[in-house]
């Protein structure tokens, strides 16, 4: 995270500046049609736009307007390239007319009805679960199970692919089994896919499809498709020749491997098929016919809403104008209706690159209009987000510096309660640096609790700091804390403390420090990790026989697998999970005697704007349990701190209760990132997904409690004591 002390001391000087309220009106009313026509109005010129150019453009454009006549004319104009059906006008005018475009026709060439479908977005985020598509009500989803083998002695042979069967369809759905073989270079090889005989009887049956195995065959692919909205069930799946023997090729035909609930082994279903709203379960007992069958169902992804082209959504843009915007276009071979004359775009000729003040203000309403569509957790309403932007859009109007632009998007994306929102980079930062200290926030006092640097004098845990660079310390975590983003007040106090001590490399930090006696204030300087020789204990410790100390936040996979030898004749153990650790979930592999699912992960996914009824995508994933299993008594630690990555272990450990989790309630913030580039080289980023706990509430926002709650003191913090760490041992010493 970038540095915020200079946000700090500015913040601590300077009121909100005075709001030039014109201005402030266009601009909300540019970003909030932004956001529709970007994410909702399903053009091709929409799709293919380059939107930071777009939103860099429109700045000039919209900015000036004197009225809201000349909003609405500037407005609708500059979207005419990219949305020619928008209607923006006057609010409490007359209401435009609808294009032609919008209207439903009859006879002619086939038409079909094309929309946005978001999952979580389609940004720079790398997890594949983010997403944008465009659907139309022509083209139905479908799930698809399948399981592909080397032909081997196949070849030249003509083969049997036999299968028992039963379906709940909705009409229109649509069952079929399919046999493929595919030879090199794409040459045709033999298919059938039931295309004109689908399945559709609610008992079970059995199904047989026969074809030729080319001689240069590369694989045979067995397939079974669900299209459309229901349940089907799969079962005895068989590949054999129809003449003379061979081996079983199938693996786990008859599904009586794998754990219900689960996807069976030896089997694919694609990625696709789960976001296209289909689910894989292997089942027991009913309602297969004997031992294991799998079934294949639909969700209500699979059943997209779309709304009617001729139905646009009417929008308040604020600023004294509305807009018809529609959500769904009609669209033929060719392409979306009604197909705009080529001419050059205003924003062709734009350079988004530079930091400057239009391409800053750009960064900040693509950002709004971003989160205003997709953020999974945002719980304000489309008005009071406007709102939001509204109050902060002054603060970005006046800022002179790429310092003051920041902090003023810092105090929009506080609104968020997001601790990913605090990371607002621009690509000449650089790399950060932190002082080489510890401290936390004990009994209303900024406490030294480790000095990390062996070369510094005149500092030592316990010490109590009273000002940093002339600033009393309460005022400093206090105007850090008002710039940045968390799920809880805990949360932001500990981001806090971490953003006060961060910062960039050489800079310095002058301490006045708590005393009796006359000392002499302590200069620090920020430093890179690694750039001074660290104080510290080994990770794994062994503070009394057969009791170990394991310290998570500076390990990893690697490092934790070189001590599981020592921690598995472990009679009691303390695991260290107060900060950021990037040890995965194969530490909960070695607690779990049974294969289970960690925490719940969910893609929100909008059809409709402003966070409007979102669908869901969800995954699991699951751990199987491994060799050395830890059964030694077991303590795990935590506090606001503990967020993300050591958020989620420890969650999946409070479900399993494989031991007490001593300290403080946890951050409440478990999400992969999703980010944006933006101009002026600014990126931002955002909680993608969120999380749920095992009993299906929300943990973003929530956290862990603990079971024995503790809390550090001033005293032992000057005795070099940790209390925290003082009971875990003792619980896991009884």
């Amino acid at each position: 995270m970038k540095t915020l002390l200079s946000l700090v001391a500015a913040a601590a000087l300077l009121g909100p500046p005075e709001a030039p309220g014109r201005a402030v009106d266009n601009l909300t009313a540019f970003a909030r049609l932004l956001g529709y026509v970007r994410f909702f109005h399903p053009s091709d010129e929409a799709a293919a736009a380059d939107w930071n150019r777009v939103a860099v453009a429109g700045i000039p454009v919209v900015e000036p307007a004197a009225d809201p006549a000349a909003l609405a004319r500037a407005l609708e104009s500059f979207f005419r390239p990219l949305a020619p059906t928008v209607r923006v006008y006057p609010t409490g005018g007359a209401r435009p007319e609808l294009p032609v475009a919008l209207l439903p026709v009859t006879g002619g060439a086939p038409r079909r009805i094309v929309a946005w479908r978001h999952f979580g977005g389609k940004f720079e985020g790398t997890a594949k679960s983010f997403r944008s598509e465009r659907i139309d009500d022509a083209t139905p989803p479908f799930g698809t199970l399948l399981q592909a083998i080397e032909p081997g002695d196949l070849r030249g042979r003509r083969i049997r692919l036999r299968a028992r069967v039963r379906a709940e369809l909705a009409s229109a759905a649509r069952f079929q089994l399919g046999l493929r073989v595919d030879r090199p270079a794409g040459q045709p090889g033999f298919l059938d896919n039931m295309a004109d005989r689908p399945i559709l009887t609610t008992d079970w049956r059995t199904v047989d499809l026969e074809g030729d195995v080319a001689a240069d065959a590369e694989r045979i692919v067995v397939l079974a498709v669900l299209t459309g909205e229901g349940r089907v069930w799969l079962d005895e799946v068989s590949l054999t020749p129809i003449e003379g023997r061979s081996a079983p090729r199938l693996a786990n035909g008859g599904f009586d491997e794998g754990e219900p609930g689960a996807e069976p082994p030896g089997w694919t279903f694609p990625y696709e098929s789960i976001g296209a709203g289909y689910h894989l379960d292997l089942r027991r007992g009913a309602p297969c016919l004997q031992d294991g069958c799998v079934e294949i169902s639909s969700d209500a992804l699979a059943a997209p809403r779309f709304a009617r082209p001729e139905e646009p959504l009417e929008i308040d843009l604020g600023g004294g104008v509305s807009a018809l915007v529609p959500l769904a276009l009609w669209a033929d071979a060719r392409g979306t209706l009604p197909r705009v004359k080529a001419a050059p775009a205003p924003w062709e000729t734009v350079d988004p690159s530079p930091d400057i003040r239009d391409n800053r203000l750009a960064a900040l309403l693509l950002t709004w209009a971003s989160l205003a569509h997709v953020h999974p957790t945002l719980d304000l309403s489309a008005e009071e987000w406007a709102a939001s932007l509204r109050t902060h859009l002054p603060e970005a109007l006046a800022a002179s510096t790429r310092e003051e632009y920041r902090r003023a998007v810092h105090h929009l994306l506080a609104d968020l309660h997001d601790p990913i929102a605090n990371d607002v980079v621009h690509r000449d930062d650089p790399p950060p640096a932190w002082l080489p200290l510890d401290w936390e926030w004990i009994e209303d006092h900024l406490v030294i609790t480790q000095v990390l640097d062996r070369g510094i004098s005149g500092l030592r845990p316990g010490d109590v700091v009273e000002e940093l660079n002339g600033q009393p310390a309460a005022r400093a975590l206090a105007a850090a804390e008002d710039v940045l983003s968390a799920a809880t007040p805990a949360a932001r106090r500990a981001l806090a403390l971490s953003a006060l001590a961060s910062g960039d490399p050489g800079s310095t930090v002058t301490l006045r420090l708590q005393s009796g006696e006359p000392r002499p204030p302590v200069t620090l300087t920020r430093q890179r990790r690694g750039a001074a020789p660290l104080d510290l204990p080994p990770p794994v410790t062994e503070p009394s026989r057969g009791l170990f100390y394991v310290d998570l936040r500076r390990m990893d996979d690697a490092a934790l697998e070189r001590e599981l030898p020592r921690l598995a004749k472990a009679r009691g153990i303390v695991f260290d999970l107060r900060g950021w650790s990037s040890v995965s979930m194969l530490l909960v592999s070695h607690l779990t005697p049974k294969t289970l699912d960690a925490l719940t992960w969910e893609v929100p996914v909008f059809e409709r704007p402003d966070r409007q009824n979102p669908g869901v995508l969800r995954s699991v994933n699951r751990v199987e349990p491994r060799a050395p299993r830890l059964t030694a008594r077991l303590a795990f630690l935590a506090d606001a701190r503990t967020f993300q990555n050591s958020e989620r272990l420890l969650e999946t450990i409070a479900h399993g209760r494989w031991g007490e989790i001593v300290g403080a309630p946890t951050a409440g913030n478990v999400g992969n990132p999703n980010w944006s580039d933006l101009p002026g080289g600014w990126t931002i980023a955002w909680t993608g997904r969120r999380a749920l706990k095992h009993d299906g509430t929300l943990l973003n926002g929530v956290g862990i409690q603990p079971t024995v709650p503790v809390e550090r003191t001033l005293r032992g913090a000057v005795a070099g004591r940790d209390e925290v760490i003082e009971r875990g041992l003792e619980l896991v010493g009884r």
